[in-house]
Order: C-alpha cells, then sequence, then structure tokens
C-alpha cells in the first residue's frame, strides 16, 4: 500500500463539498456514511464561501461541482492556490469533454457523478485514489 494513504489512516479524512445544488449536496453525507474514517467538515453551496472558508479548514479532499455560481475551473484555480495540500475532485452530471480537459490540465484526476449516493462505491474509490496519489 502507498505510504501516502497509509499516513491517513490514522487519522479522519477531511472532507469539504462545494455544490450548488442543497439536494444534491445533501446526498454526500449518504455517499460515505458507512466510511468511518471519512469526515464532512464544511458543505458550501458557493464558491464565493467556499473560497471565503477552506483555507482555515485545510480539508485533505475538497469535491468540487462544475456548476457552481462562479464556475467551476474558476473555482478549482483559485483553491488549488489556497489549498495545494488539498487533493481534488470534480464533480458533475454531465462529463462535457472540453471541461474535463481543462480541469486535468489544472492537475485534477479523479471525478465523480452526482448525486453522490447513486455510487458510493465510486465516491470511495475517488477519495482513497486521491489520497494515494497526493504529493506530501
Amino acid at each position: 500500500m502507498n505510504e501516502n494513504y497509509e499516513q491517513f489512516l490514522e487519522e479522519k479524512i477531511t472532507i469539504v463539498g462545494i455544490c450548488s445544488d442543497v439536494k444534491v449536496s445533501n446526498t454526500l453525507p449518504i455517499a460515505i456514511a458507512e466510511y468511518p474514517d471519512f469526515e464532512i467538515v464544511a458543505q458550501f453551496y458557493s464558491g464565493k464561501d467556499a473560497l471565503a472558508k477552506c483555507g482555515d479548514l485545510k480539508p485533505d479532499i475538497i469535491i468540487v461541482d462544475t456548476d457552481v455560481d462562479i464556475g467551476g475551473i474558476t473555482l478549482l484555480k483559485a483553491l488549488l492556490e489556497i489549498c495545494p495540500s488539498s487533493g481534488f475532485i470534480a464533480s458533475t452530471a454531465n462529463f462535457d469533454p472540453a471541461w474535463i480537459q481543462q480541469v486535468m490540465l489544472l492537475g485534477v484526476r479523479f471525478f465523480v457523478s452526482k448525486p453522490y449516493h447513486f455510487d458510493k462505491e465510486q465516491v470511495h474509490d475517488a477519495i482513497r485514489n486521491v489520497l494515494a496519489n497526493k504529493k506530501l
């Protein structure tokens, strides 16, 4: 097992979810409920709120929706600056190839579809993969 991943096994993995749709946001806790080592420390419904608070939270993982008030790409760029040690997962209901290419150029390699509770394993696997590939 990757030692980067193993370091997280001793502590809870902190997660921030950012999604403008409250109903979809509410599916994230459902998706991770069976994983006691995952903890959602905050959920934001606007990119502006996330930018104001994510730097203080320093989460292990940030799940960013494509459809937020300031735009998913704009939000990701800013969060990568504010939270450089966090791992990122992009979420979308519409896997637009142009958007995926832009996100990948930013360095985000893992994606989940929403609503999250439809495929709990996908969310779990994405979080684990980000942690395993995260640079210290």
